[in-house]
């Protein structure tokens, strides 16, 4: 209101004005709120809230689909398999035969062979579909507790 009452006020030159006196225009700034962003935040959560979720989304899958992706290929691609490193094949080769002297067959181990004998079209089927490629998928199916 004091504003509004000086503005456009004339000054005298006895009040300390010019010689043909002076006319006030008075003028604001806004004052600058410390903290408006936050304000605004938390004052629009209709807005901000998804606007956070769909960030979130967008950096979570900026960072872990391409680790996830290098994972998916060193699968396929056997990259960090034990089994294909010539060190490894070399030891379990030692150990093979090394172990295999100490062993002694047991008549029960002699009686599980005659019982798998009967399978071993079965299981060197399974070993083809085993040795084929990466890029094939195999669907096992049967009953519920049959050992798939």
């Amino acid at each position: 209101m004091a504003k509004n009452c000086m503005h456009g006020f004339t000054v005298s030159e006895a009040e300390g004005g010019g010689k043909l006196g002076t006319v006030l225009r008075l003028t604001y700034e806004r004052k600058a709120k410390a903290h408006w962003i936050r304000d605004w935040l938390s004052s629009h959560p209709r807005i901000v809230i998804p606007a956070a979720i769909a960030l979130g989304t967008g950096i979570t899958v900026a960072v872990f689909d391409p680790i996830r992706t290098f994972f998916i290929k060193a699968h396929i691609e056997h990259t960090f398999h034990v089994t294909d490193n010539p060190v490894y094949r070399w030891f379990k080769a030692q150990a093979t035969g090394l172990l295999t002297t100490f062993r002694h067959r047991k008549d029960e181990d002699l009686g599980m062979e005659a019982i798998w004998e009967d399978r071993k079209e079965n299981i060197e089927q399974i070993r083809t579909w085993l040795m084929e490629t990466a890029d094939t998928f195999i669907v096992v199916q049967g009953p519920r507790g049959s050992g798939k």
